[in-house]
């Protein structure tokens, strides 16, 4: 059952720092009740049962990699798979022989794309590298120099190049000046602090309205004001309201009834995020506001699993959802923060690795990003089950895929 495994994507950008799609990643919550390396035949079989429908995007044509260990080629279990979005991704540890090789040119001849994982110039990989469309090169796992031989001889070959692990923009310059066609890795996730940067006046009315959702006295009456005024975020609200996710048999047509289907909590924590996503302007910030989105969810609902009290649940939404700030405006989330009427735990908990709160960030940045050690070793620190925090994160998935479907106007 989906409860039972963590999922994960990593997104994948092209030169023009668009999406291009993502990497699944995938594992069982029986793989991280205990330590060593979790079986990949059992992770890429799951992916393509259950976690395949949690990240796809039928409104999208993103790619999705997919990893394929060497007895899943054999298995042919790719093709379950549709070929038009899925990238056959072939893990660094299969060995490339002659019955391998035969597999990989059946994937190629029934239409799909292959990639290579992990590429850091193995001798024992130059055969099955001229049959791959796409080469991810770990360009953390190698030096610049030897980087740049890499890249020297794939073009010749007319290879796509994927640049992965990529986690600052210093990085993403580097591998864009030496002709990399994608990008995969967690720059987009870092703050660019500009000196002296103001923000707009569009930002700063959001930033007014996000003020004054962080007050726990806001009434019911002053959020419908809020939506009324914005003809933008009345569609947005609409169409969410309207959306597959609640599954209304009558379309909701008004901003009242909308308003009183979903109640002041559930509204208050949909406007939160559509104040966000009117600050991203391209699709790296589109993706820090869904990771925004995600974490509030997430961290809710394992306190009101968790039964922390509603005080707590609060919290550390806002902890979550407000952790990408500096992300988002380009400013010092200490800065930031000194302008939001926040309580002090949450604000401490932001900006102090000691706070009590700040380990609740790392274990869902650490779901998140796909960093099962990490998972596991927090969530036995903080004595939580991992099928509940699965099943938390799958649904705080969900939510945050079908809130930003909606926000996009």
């Amino acid at each position: 059952m989906l409860e039972s495994i963590f999922i994960a994507r990593q997104p994948i950008f092209n030169d023009k720092e668009k999406i291009l799609g993502y990497e699944v990643l995938f594992r069982s919550c029986k793989g991280l009740n205990k330590a060593g390396v979790i079986d990949d035949e059992q992770a890429t079989s799951r992916v393509i049962i259950d976690g395949l429908n949690l990240v796809y995007q039928p409104e999208k044509s993103y790619k999705y990699f997919i990893n394929f260990s060497e007895k899943l080629l054999l298995d042919k279990v790719f093709e379950l798979l549709p070929t038009e979005n899925t990238v056959i991704e072939i893990l660094e540890n299969v060995t490339p022989g002659s019955k391998i090789l035969e597999v990989c040119n059946q994937i190629k001849a029934n239409g799909y794309l292959l990639a290579v994982d992990d590429y850091v110039g193995q001798i024992e990989f130059f055969p099955l590298i001229k049959i791959a469309d796409i080469v991810k090169v770990d360009i953390l796992a190698l030096s610049p120099t030897k980087v740049k031989d890499i890249v020297i001889d794939l073009k010749k070959q007319s290879k796509i190049l994927l640049a992965e692990k990529v986690e600052t923009e210093e990085q993403l310059k580097f591998c864009l000046n030496l002709g990399f066609n994608y990008f995969q890795g967690f720059f987009f996730s870092k703050p660019e602090i500009l000196e002296g940067h103001k923000l707009s006046s569009s930002q700063l009315s959001k930033l007014d309205i996000l003020k004054e959702l962080s007050h726990s006295k806001i009434s019911f009456r002053r959020l419908e004001e809020i939506i009324r005024k914005d003809v933008a975020i009345t569609y947005r609200l609409l169409k969410y309201i309207n959306s597959p996710y609640f599954g209304l048999r009558q379309k909701v047509e008004s901003i009242s009834r909308a308003l009183a289907y979903l109640g002041e909590d559930k509204l208050k924590k949909w406007l939160r995020v559509a104040i966000l996503a009117d600050f991203s302007a391209d699709d790296k910030k589109r993706e820090v506001v869904f990771f925004s989105a995600f974490r509030g969810r997430f961290l809710q609902l394992l306190a009101k699993e968790l039964e922390l009290g509603k005080d707590k649940e609060e919290k550390f939404f806002l902890l979550g959802l407000l952790s990408y700030l500096d992300v988002l405006l380009g400013r010092s989330l200490k800065a930031i923060l000194e302008e939001l009427p926040l309580e002090e735990d949450i604000v401490d908990g932001l900006l102090l690795l000691t706070h009590p709160y700040h380990i609740w960030l790392d274990l869902v940045e650490a779901v998140e990003r796909g960093y099962w050690v990490k998972i596991r070793k927090i969530l036995k620190i903080l004595k939580i089950e991992p099928s509940l925090s699965a099943s938390v994160a799958n649904q705080a998935y969900e939510w945050a895929k079908s809130l930003m479907c909606c926000l996009e106007s």
